[in-house]
């Protein structure tokens, strides 16, 4: 569509704090179908911004598009072709082993199953291709992955990329094209994005029913494309969150879905 989001935000009964925070996405639309959206003191720049809702604004900068009330949104999944794909050829996991990286030494790892992911203070780059995860995913280190796809099955998580550093984009093509995480609907494992230093995801983040906490800094640009469909999500207080829009007629999302 015209408005491809960046951030759908499905729980009804949730509320989503964005007080004294920044979002600096003027090519991308914000779909909040929150209980509630409290606005206060914060500045936004999107294209849209959708609420389902209430809203609760107090002094809060609107500089691009203003609030408007929609229908709720529905799961994007349907309109973005990786993860229409991935819900309904769900990778098995098979010869899933745990994997527990304590060098300091520069190491990589390779796609496949994993009972347990863990980069604990390493430097950790992740070759291309598919991994599943039937279990937890935590990186206290350095973490590197240019081409992956990510598939947090019924078990799987939480995902926390923590430590310094996180820089992660999915394969530009095949039937994963797009897709950096998929955790499967129902599983609310949260998902931490709060690495310290350099965090840049791309591509779709999709975890319709967890919370996503972006905590590790007070300015987090997402270098490249990314959407993120997830429950809620958390931020740091004056926070600036930047979410560059997908390239001219490039968006993952082919159409808005609402909930009738």
């Amino acid at each position: 569509g015209n408005n491809p989001g960046c951030l759908y935000l499905l729980d009804q009964s949730a509320t989503f704090n964005f007080n004294g925070d920044v979002m600096i996405a003027p090519g991308c639309a914000v779909y909040a179908n929150s209980a509630d959206v409290e606005t206060v003191a914060s500045v936004m720049t999107v294209k849209k911004f959708g609420y389902a809702h209430q809203m609760h604004d107090l002094l809060g900068l609107f500089l691009e598009a203003k609030p408007a009330q929609m229908l709720p949104v529905g799961d994007p999944c349907p309109e973005i072709t990786s993860c229409a794909y991935l819900a309904g050829n769900a990778p098995a996991p098979s010869s899933c082993t745990p994997y527990v990286n304590n060098s300091l030494l520069p190491t990589t790892v390779g796609p496949g199953c994993y009972s347990d992911f863990e980069n604990n203070l390493g430097i950790l780059t992740m070759q291309p291709g598919l991994y599943v995860f039937t279990g937890p995913v935590s990186n206290t280190g350095v973490l590197y992955g240019d081409g992956i796809t990510m598939y947090v099955t019924s078990t799987g998580g939480p995902v926390s990329l923590n430590g310094s550093v996180a820089l992660l984009s999915p394969q530009t093509t095949g039937v994963y094209a797009g897709t950096l995480l998929y955790q499967t609907p129902g599983n609310s494992n949260p998902l931490a994005f709060n690495a310290s230093a350099n965090l840049s995801l791309a591509g779709l983040i999709y975890a319709p029913n967890a919370l996503a906490e972006v905590l590790g800094q007070a300015n987090v640009t997402f270098g490249k494309y990314s959407v993120f469909v997830v429950d809620n999500l958390k931020l740091l207080a004056g926070a600036t969150l930047t979410l560059p829009g997908p390239a001219n007629g490039m968006s993952l999302v082919k159409g808005a879905t609402l909930v009738q």
